[in-house]
Formats: structure tokens, C-alpha cells, sequence
């Protein structure tokens, strides 16, 4: 969008701040006025939100919309609020309601509304979503962020490991948080020729920190051991040489990168609810997989612990089954966590999966307890004459061709195409005889699956009003991060329309 800003050529200009501000301006008028226009085409639309507190304290609420607007599906900002006192639910809703009006809404639309899962928001009476629910005047979809869940499903499913991530951290502070530590233990990498230059500091709001954190311990630790031999402290930390204790280290560090490789393939924008349900599913099965690989001692998706293993001989040590067991309990856990959590997503999962294969779908799989306002009484005889038709059956037969070819390039090429689109083209393409499957087709499509969009736009405000340029207000500051996120497209002849020129003299 900055690159945009650059084509308008502005001579002579005394206060480059009074253009950019006018720039910022004008092209969010516009931008609001196209996104008004597109909000208002679409049938359906569904919201995510989030709250977030900026460097100067302010709470800042993101609220997205996502929905159709003709081939293509937008998620897109809608608003980012400022919250003045509390962050209680009726605040949160107050400000949804103000956006919804300013943007010209029409919020019987709403289909569903994900959020992080807090009491704020999910709070049984008095929380955003109940209260908000009663605004809309009809039964919407609520979820909790599929990444939110996958990160407390890891944080409870191995609460038993919790004391080696104590000492871990202990031992990394004490070498990191100290400066002179610091600098020492970088001059002992540097001198061993390590290819790492220090340890990574642990951050419990991050989602991937832990594993990073544990993987970087592991490589590095004949160093740690080195470096606190060297400063006469090794005998505070007996674990270092605990048999039992470095196996746990090894598991929990192989079990939490197979949790961060789920949370990656999770993050991103424009991924339908069905892509991040199967995968879940996915790594569901992966878990029994991973059971059954310490249960018959092969360790083939445990390379840490597998070499410890191999390098220890703990296969010789009285307490070998005990730890088995331990591991196997823990993988149990984190079993029964994602089974849990992850319930109110499979219920909907044959009625999400309507939106690929409604060629085979019956009716009766179907769960329309959520969908019963979208006066689709015909639906049944509609389907039933959809199976009947050859020719729309191959519509959804091709679409899932080109799915395949889609999904091969991201897999192989790492080229990344939007495949959401293409199943709205396909729905689209049908007539309005079957509308009524349109209809459920494209509220499903509008579902958010995550919040990942509010999480990416908190780091942008993160960036855009920093410690250095903390003195922005909240409108300069939200009209910046607007620049950003959207997916609009200025229109420089209009925007610059109204320039005068200063001719040279």
C-alpha cells in the first residue's frame, strides 16, 4: 500500500506529515465507502474479534468480517476499537454494535463470530457472544480460535512436564537475563564453533516459544554444562546429569516440535474451517501413532530421545519402564485435551464438509440446529434433485480435481493459491433452483476458523506505534494499521483528483 502512496508525486511540499495524513485520510474514505458497498452485496457474514493492550496501555479491540462479494472472499477490518475503561463483555459488545451500525450493517447477516476464547467473551450470561446473540435475534455459531485451543490443548496435555520447563528456565535466565553471563556464554559458543549464538528466552504468550526454547536447550547443552562448570554453579542443577530428568527433557522437547508444526500449518488467513478440522483430525491420529511408537520402544518420531537413549543405555536402568509409562501417560492427556476441546467442531464436521462434496452428502448427517434462520425449508427436495443431476454432480467432481492440483503445488512447490475461491466460484455457478444449498454453502464459507487475522494485526500495531512513536493517537494509529491489513486497492486517479498541482517557476 505504501508503494500506491509513492506514484502521487506532491512538489514542493512544506509539511510531508499534512500529505501522508491526508493520504491515510482519504484513502480510508474510500476504502470504507467500497467496503460498505461489498458488506452490504454479500447475503451472509461472519465476524472475528479480539482485545489487545498497545504500548502505551490503550485496550484495542480488532473486529474482521469475512464474506462473499461475487468469486471472492474477503476478510477484511472492519474496525479497531479503543476501549476507554473496562474490557467487560457489554463493552465489547457496545463497540461491535457502534462498528456494525458505522459500516451499515445489517446484522440479522451474521452467520458466526469466533473469538479467544476469553470470560469476557464467552462468559454464559453476561459475556460478548450472549449478549450479542440477543442483538442479532437469531441462534449464530460461536467458536473459540482453533489455534487458541491447539495452544491450551499443549499447555494442558503436558502440565506433567511443567517442572522440567521450570528448570529449564531457570538456567536460561541465568545465563541470558544476565548481561555479563551472556556475553560469556557467547564467547564459549563462538569458541567451540557452534552454529547457534545464544540461548532463546521463554515467553508463555507465545505459541511456539516453548519448543524453540527447548529445542535451542538441547543442541546447546554440553556448552550449558561447560558454562556453569566453568562458573563453579553446575552443582545447582543436578538435573543435568539426571538420567531421568534428560530423558523427560528429550520427550517433551520432540512432543512440543511436533505441536509447533501443527500450530504453523494452523496460522494464516483465508483457511476454511474444513481445511483446519482435518487439520486436527490429522494430528489426532498422529498421537496414537506416536503412542504406540513409545510403547514398542522404536522411538522413530523422537529423534532426541532416541539418540539420548542410544548415547545413555537407560534401557538398563531400573526405572526404564517407569519413564515409558510417564510418556505414554502423557500422550494420553494430551489425547483426551484435543478430543475435548475440539468437540464442537466435529459436530459440525459432516454439515462443513456439505461445501466440498454435496454431491454425496446425506441429508440426515446434516446440523442445522445453527442454521434453522436461513429459511431453507426446501433444502431436502433441493438436494435430492442436486444427486439426481449428472451434470452438477461433475461440477463438484472437477472443483475437487482442481482442489488436488491446488493443494499438490502448495505441498511440493510451496506455491500458495486460494483455494476458497474456487469453491465459491463453483457454488456460484449454480442456478437458483437450488438456493436453499446455496444458501448453507455460503454462510459456511464465511466462518472464521481463527483469529489469527486479530493476532497478525496486534504485531502490526506493535510495529506502527512502538515505545519510539508512542505519543500516536488511537485514530492516527488505527487509520495506519487499516493501510496495512486491507486488501483494497486505491484509486490513484481519484485520490489524486483533487490535488492541485504547484507548477515550477
Amino acid at each position: 500500500m505504501a508503494s500506491s502512496a509513492k506514484k502521487l508525486k506532491v512538489q514542493n511540499s512544506k509539511d510531508t506529515r499534512e500529505f501522508q495524513t491526508w493520504w491515510t485520510d482519504k484513502f480510508g474514505v474510500i476504502n470504507k465507502e467500497q467496503q460498505k458497498l461489498d458488506i452490504h452485496s454479500a447475503s451472509f457474514i461472519s465476524l472475528c474479534l479480539d482485545e489487545s493492550t498497545d504500548v502505551t496501555k490503550s485496550a484495542r479491540l480488532a473486529v474482521f468480517a469475512r464474506y462473499c462479494v461475487g468469486n471472492v472472499i474477503k476478510e477484511e477490518l472492519i474496525a479497531i476499537k479503543s476501549l476507554p475503561t473496562t474490557t467487560k463483555g457489554a463493552d465489547i459488545c457496545t463497540a461491535v454494535k457502534n462498528s456494525i451500525v458505522e459500516k451499515e450493517i445489517d446484522i440479522k447477516k451474521v452467520v458466526s463470530v469466533t473469538t479467544d476464547g476469553a470470560p469476557s467473551m464467552v462468559g454464559k450470561k453476561i459475556g460478548f457472544i450472549s449478549l450479542f446473540q440477543t442483538e442479532v435475534g437469531h441462534s449464530i455459531l460461536e467458536f473459540h480460535c482453533i489455534i487458541h485451543q491447539q495452544a491450551l490443548c499443549a499447555k494442558s496435555g503436558l502440565t506433567s512436564l511443567d517442572n522440567v520447563m521450570a528448570v529449564v528456565t531457570k538456567i536460561v535466565n541465568l545465563i541470558s537475563a544476565q548481561a555479563l553471563n551472556k556475553r560469556k556464554f557467547d564467547a564459549l559458543l563462538d569458541e567451540v564453533n557452534s552454529v547457534y549464538n545464544g540461548l532463546l528466552m521463554y515467553n508463555n504468550v507465545r505459541w511456539l516459544s516453548r519448543g524453540s526454547v527447548l529445542e535451542r536447550f538441547v543442541e546447546c547443552l554440553e556448552e550449558i554444562r561447560l558454562f556453569l562448570q566453568n562458573e563453579g554453579k553446575i552443582e545447582q542443577y543436578p538435573q543435568l546429569f539426571d538420567v531421568m530428568w534428560l530423558s523427560k527433557l528429550m520427550f517433551f522437547t520432540d512432543i512440543c516440535q511436533h505441536l509447533n508444526t501443527l500450530n504453523v500449518k494452523l496460522q494464516g488467513t483465508n483457511k476454511t474451517i474444513i481445511v483446519m478440522i482435518d487439520l486436527i483430525r490429522a494430528f489426532e491420529a498422529k498421537l496414537q501413532v506416536f503412542r504406540n511408537d513409545i510403547i514398542a520402544k522404536n522411538y522413530k518420531y523422537f529423534p532426541y530421545l532416541k539418540k539420548y537413549i542410544n548415547e545413555s543405555d537407560i534401557h538398563e536402568t531400573t526405572n526404564a519402564e517407569n519413564i515409558t509409562e510417564e510418556f505414554i501417560s502423557v500422550i494420553d492427556s494430551s489425547i483426551k485435551e484435543f478430543s475435548t476441546r475440539f468437540s464442537p467442531f466435529k459436530e459440525l464436521s459432516e454439515t462443513v464438509k456439505f461445501i466440498m462434496y454435496p454431491d454425496v452428502t446425506t441429508f440426515h448427517t446434516l446440523n442445522f440446529s445453527q442454521f434453522d434462520w436461513l429459511e431453507i425449508e426446501d433444502f431436502e427436495m433441493q438436494l435430492i434433485d442436486f444427486q439426481s443431476s449428472s451434470i452438477w454432480i461433475q461440477k463438484f467432481i472437477d472443483m475437487r480435481k482442481e482442489l488436488e492440483l491446488i493443494e499438490t503445488e502448495r505441498l511440493t512447490s510451496n506455491i500458495s493459491k486460494d483455494a476458497n475461491n474456487k469453491i465459491l466460484e463453483t457454488w456460484n455457478a449454480l442456478p437458483e433452483t437450488f438456493n436453499c444449498l446455496k444458501k448453507l454453502a455460503h454462510a459456511i464459507l464465511t466462518v472464521f476458523s481463527s483469529t489469527y487475522a486479530c493476532e497478525s494485526l496486534f504485531s502490526e500495531m506493535n510495529n506502527i506505534k512502538d515505545s519510539v512513536r508512542n505519543r500516536l493517537t488511537d485514530e492516527s494509529s488505527s487509520a495506519c494499521i487499516l493501510l496495512k491489513v486491507t486488501s483494497y486497492n486505491p484509486n490513484i486517479s481519484q485520490l489524486s483528483s483533487n490535488l492541485q498541482q504547484q507548477k515550477s517557476h
